[in-house]
């Protein structure tokens, strides 16, 4: 995942603390932030474990909302702890955002316990909650987009179903089993395609059971599962990963079990959050091989996940996946294979790869895969996927970066990869393999040609770092594309500090710019808010070059003031 850009100008902002252990969580939001219109400033570049005491500082007393992302990560940090009670100390307008069940330490929940607050997988949607809370509204940029009304769901009528089931429950006689005709219809033998109700799982005092599963008016897959909490409080039931024949689709539900009862919670898969292949396939629920899901409950810590055939088991072959001849296999052990599948060009000459990765173990996994150069070039397609036991996950790629498409074809990748239980952290495998996609015959991949519309920032035996474009990149921001190139087998990273724009400070702190790894080159775009001025944006900055040297620590190797003269 790729970190959101963060804002850069004179106007209010909004600081996001959080850990950086949960950054995969806080950065989604950070975008949707963005999106929706608002000036969002966190510490992108920042390593965690280093300390760069002045630089939050400063973005702390700079900003006038605190927003805080609470978890059990960020309570164990004591730098985030710092950023919170400093913001309170400044008076800062704060928001607390709890991403899992965590409570502050005593001292801190006597001081922040009033604090405005809310639960990241709470009732409602989270973003119309979000931009609910008090005082936010101030910090965008008069673009925001509305939040979108629901539509109808099925859930709507749940407190209806909970009320008509306990009347059920009370009126009925006890010799007399419950029977709908959705039941009958479902489970007739003579239908090959009857829908299997089973139950799916059974832990914690809950139960659930499947009930019924078909395409709405909308094209919306909806899976209807009976649950019964046998709990005498209400349970939070929150479902944050699916799979459907393999594929990942988006979905985010949180459901409340009512105590001592049972009731009807919807699963709602909407077709235009589905992946292009899962759209493809699913016309009619016999479509649906086998259905994954993984949830958690409040108060419960450990994860859930259950495998559902709607069909029969028999009818599965979601995870039967066999290299071709142009795929290349960079793992495969007992547990876990990962396959890059049938790379070739499109018509647009973009460059297409589907990630194959299987988990063939008995528990549920994450994969990571990244491509750390491509043609020489530093990164290009990755992902990141939880995986099922026994399940196959295919992820399609598209690569149209412009420094690629230079080249007539891809001739060689560098792929990184990792592989994490889900749910004790443990890592099974982590290392990188070289991938040629034509026969080695002594290609290689020279440094990019600067010309005279280049301007050269840096350049010597160890690195070379160049401004290589300039162009409108929407009618709030400029933007100027650079270009460095790592000759050191050394860790580089790049990054600017006192930042002016048209003679005046914008940041007095430090960002970072890009990593370079070891004898790679890589690009990276930088934004100027030009607000009313669409003519020129004269910058200063000093430019440092520092060796990452492990543990968030570095080395400065170079510094120099840089002054551009920029004309749009």
């Amino acid at each position: 995942m790729k970190p959101p850009v963060p804002y850069r100008g004179n106007e209010p902002y909004i600081f996001i603390s959080y850990s950086h252990k949960d950054s995969r969580k806080v950065w989604p939001v950070i975008e949707r932030m963005q999106a929706d219109g608002y000036r969002v400033w966190y510490d992108e570049g920042i390593d965690p474990g280093t300390e760069w005491d002045e630089n939050i500082a400063a973005h702390v007393t700079g900003c006038e909302y605190f927003i805080a992302f609470i978890s059990k990560n960020y309570i164990d940090s004591e730098n985030c702890k710092d950023e919170l009670k400093f913001s309170r100390d400044l008076g800062k307008k704060q928001l607390l955002i709890y991403l899992e069940e965590a409570n502050l330490p005593e001292g801190m929940d006597m001081r922040f316990g009033r604090c405005q607050s809310l639960n990241k997988n709470g009732k409602g949607d989270f973003y119309q909650r979000l931009y609910d809370a008090e005082g936010i509204s101030a910090f965008t940029n008069g673009e925001k987009n509305a939040v979108k009304k629901k539509e109808f769901s099925p859930l709507m009528l749940l407190p209806l179903v909970i009320l008509a089931a306990a009347g059920l429950v009370f009126m009925k006689p006890a010799s007399q089993p419950e029977t709908t005709a959705a039941e009958n219809t479902t489970t007739a033998t003579e239908d090959p395609f009857a829908l299997r109700q089973e139950s799916l799982l059974s832990k914690n005092d809950i139960t659930l059971k499947t009930h019924d599963m078909y395409i709405d008016e909308e094209g919306n897959l909806i899976l209807d599962v009976l649950a019964e909490n046998k709990n005498d409080t209400n349970i939070d039931l929150f479902i944050d990963t699916t799979y459907i024949n393999g594929m990942r689709c988006e979905s985010e539900y949180d459901h409340t079990l009512p105590a001592s009862a049972e009731s009807h919670i919807f699963l709602k898969w909407r077709r235009e959050y589905l992946e292009r292949d899962v759209a493809d396939i699913i016309e009619k629920p016999e479509d649906v091989i086998k259905i994954q899901v993984k949830m958690t409950t409040k108060g419960f810590p450990d994860y859930q996940y259950f495998t559902y055939y709607p069909y029969g088991k028999e009818n599965d072959d979601s995870n039967i996946f066999e290299p071709g001849e142009n795929d290349f296999i960079i793992h495969d052990d007992e547990n876990t294979r990962i396959v890059i599948a049938n790379p070739h060009y499109n018509e647009e000459n973009e460059w297409v790869i589907d990630i194959v990765s299987t988990n063939k173990s008995d528990r549920m996994t994450k994969i990571y895969t990244s491509f750390r150069d491509v043609n020489g070039y530093a990164y290009g397609p990755g992902t990141n996927e939880e995986m099922f036991p026994d399940s196959t996950v295919i992820t399609n790629q598209v690569y149209s970066e412009w420094e690629t498409t230079q080249k007539d074809k891809v001739y060689r990748a560098t792929v990184h990869f990792a592989i994490q239980d889900i749910e004790t952290y443990e890592m099974f495998e982590e290392k990188e393999v070289e991938v040629w996609f034509e026969e080695d015959t002594g290609i290689t991949f020279e440094p990019r040609t600067l010309d005279s519309e280049d301007k050269i920032f840096i350049e010597n035996e160890d690195i070379v770092v160049a401004l290589i474009d300039t162009f409108e990149y929407n009618k709030a921001n400029y933007a100027f594309r650079l270009y460095g190139y790592n000759k050191l087998d050394k860790e580089l990273d790049v990054h600017f500090e006192n930042y002016h724009k048209n003679g005046e400070l914008v940041e007095e702190g430090f960002w970072s710019i890009m990593y370079l790894h070891p004898d790679t080159q890589s690009f990276d775009t930088q934004f100027i808010n030009h607000e009313n001025d669409v003519t020129s944006g004269n910058t200063d900055f000093d430019l440092v070059i520092s060796e990452r040297t492990g543990g968030g620590d570095s080395v400065e190797l170079y510094r120099k003031k840089i002054h551009l003269d920029l004309s749009w």
